[in-house]
C-alpha cells in the first residue's frame, strides 16, 4: 500500500495530467504558506518548519519526498506554520486546484491517506521530544531525524547525516538550554554514537536506538 500510493506514484499521475512543474529555491527562502495557491513536494535538499506562535523552535526537518503546504487545499483551515530552506532546494509544484481535483476520484483517495501519514509523523515525532526524559532529549531528537528521512536503507547500521543539519537548528528541535543540549551531545559523541565527520555526522542508528529509552516499538524504529 505504502509503495503504491507513495509520492513516487503520486507524481508519476500527477505529470500525466500535466499538474506537475518544476520550482527551485535558493538557501534562506522562508514559504509562507498563507501567500501561495501551491502544494510543494521536495525533490531534492533541507526544510524546517516552525509554528507561526515559536520565533525561534525547529518544529521539524523536511526532505525528499515531504509534502508542504497540503492543508492549503482545505480553504477553511488556517495555517499555523512556515518554513525555510536550509539548502539549496527543488520542489514539485501542484496547484491546490488541481491536486483537490486529483483527489477528487475514489481511487485516488488512497493517496490523500499517504499524505496525511506523512504530515502526521511530523506532528508525532516531535511530541516524542516532549515526553522523553530530559536527559535523553537529544538522543531523541536524532532519532526522530533519522526517521525522517525516508528513501533511506534502514537496515544499514550507520547514517551520514550531511552538514545541511546544522547542529544549532538540531538545538531548537530539542528546545532545551544550550548547556544541557550540548552535555548531552557530547556524551553521544563519546559513546561514539555521533561522530563528526568534514562531510556531516556520522550516526551509528544501531547504538543511538539502544541508547535512548523506548517510546516505540523497536520494528517502528530499526
Amino acid at each position: 500500500m505504502k509503495k503504491i500510493f507513495g509520492y513516487k506514484n503520486l507524481i508519476s499521475l500527477l505529470e500525466k495530467e500535466g499538474f506537475i512543474s518544476n520550482e527551485t529555491f535558493p538557501k534562506n527562502t522562508i514559504l509562507d504558506m498563507n501567500d501561495t495557491d501551491y502544494v510543494y513536494i521536495i525533490r531534492e535538499g533541507l526544510v524546517t518548519s516552525k509554528l507561526f506562535s515559536e520565533k525561534e523552535n525547529v518544529y521539524s526537518f523536511h526532505s525528499k519526498g515531504d509534502f508542504l503546504g497540503f492543508l492549503n487545499i482545505y480553504d477553511q483551515i488556517v495555517k499555523q506554520m512556515t518554513f525555510l530552506t536550509e539548502s539549496r532546494c527543488k520542489f514539485y509544484r501542484i496547484k491546490n486546484e488541481d491536486l483537490r481535483f486529483f483527489l477528487s476520484f475514489p481511487e485516488n483517495v488512497p493517496f490523500t491517506f499517504y499524505i496525511m501519514r506523512n504530515l502526521e509523523e511530523h506532528f508525532y515525532l516531535n511530541s516524542l521530544i516532549f515526553q522523553q526524559q530530559i536527559n535523553y532529549r537529544t538522543a531523541q531528537a536524532f532519532l526522530n531525524i533519522t526517521m525522517l528521512l525516508r528513501d533511506r536503507d534502514k537496515t544499514e547500521e550507520y547514517l551520514l547525516l550531511p552538514n545541511t543539519y546544522y547542529i544549532k537548528k538540531i538545538k531548537l528541535y530539542t528546545q532545551l538550554s544550550s548547556d544541557s543540549f550540548y552535555k548531552q551531545l557530547n556524551l553521544l559523541k563519546e559513546l561514539k554514537i555521533i561522530e563528526k565527520k568534514q562531510n556531516g555526522l556520522l550516526i551509528n542508528s544501531k547504538k543511538l536506538y539502544e541508547f535512548t529509552p523506548k517510546l516505540l516499538k523497536k520494528e517502528n524504529w530499526v
